[in-house]
């Protein structure tokens, strides 16, 4: 019964242990997550901003030109 016991409880550690570690790299996961949606949206905005000011360049290339 004893022998049954402590085995019991060594499995419980196990499953225990593995839950927290579980737990640890669903936590880092959505850190990365949130890392990589920040920065996706900071390169678009990035994007937008060349964009403007290739346009501006552009119209002012052809304001010189005429």
């Amino acid at each position: 019964m004893f022998i049954v016991d402590v085995d019991k409880m060594v499995v419980f550690c196990q499953v225990n242990k593995l839950k927290q570690k579980c737990d640890a790299q669903e936590e880092q996961l959505q850190k990365a997550e949130r890392r990589a949606e920040n920065s996706a949206s900071i390169a678009a905005e990035e994007s937008s901003r060349r964009n403007g000011v290739l346009e501006f360049i552009r119209f002012l290339d052809n304001e010189v030109n005429y």
